[in-house]
């Protein structure tokens, strides 16, 4: 009982992130699961059927099917940030997270790893994922 007061008050906390994965749940199509991750909470994962970059919101994250190795680990990282950012994870990690891809995608940067940028390098740390050549 107590571990599922924790899991409603831990879902309020990240309630904008939260809000944006529901919606994007809803209007998306693509295998899912859930897993209960280190923290005793669910996590709803689903891979995509496009081709675009994956996103953690919350509770919710959303693969590619064309995602590489590490990404579901690498995503469970971000899941943690927004565990203790709360409402301060769009502004502090997903808007400067899809912005540094969006600019990385667009030739700016190409000489930084996508996982040199301060988002992407503590998602890996919190993931214990060690890449070659940051």
């Amino acid at each position: 009982m107590l571990r599922k007061i924790a899991n409603v008050a831990l879902f309020l906390w990240m309630l904008p992130q939260n809000l944006i994965g529901l919606f994007l749940l809803a209007t998306t199509h693509g295998p899912r699961y859930v897993i209960n991750n280190r923290f005793k909470m669910p996590v709803c994962i689903q891979y995509k059927n496009t081709s675009g970059g994956s996103v953690s919101l919350g509770n919710f994250i959303f693969i590619s099917r064309y995602a590489r190795m590490y990404t579901e680990r690498h995503e469970l990282g971000h899941t943690v940030q927004s565990m203790i950012l709360g409402p301060l994870y769009l502004p502090l990690i997903g808007i400067p997270s899809i912005t540094w891809a969006g600019l990385r995608r667009a030739g700016a940067f190409k000489n930084k790893s996508y996982f040199w940028f301060y988002t992407e390098r503590w998602a890996d740390k919190i993931a214990q994922i060690k890449r070659a050549g940051k």
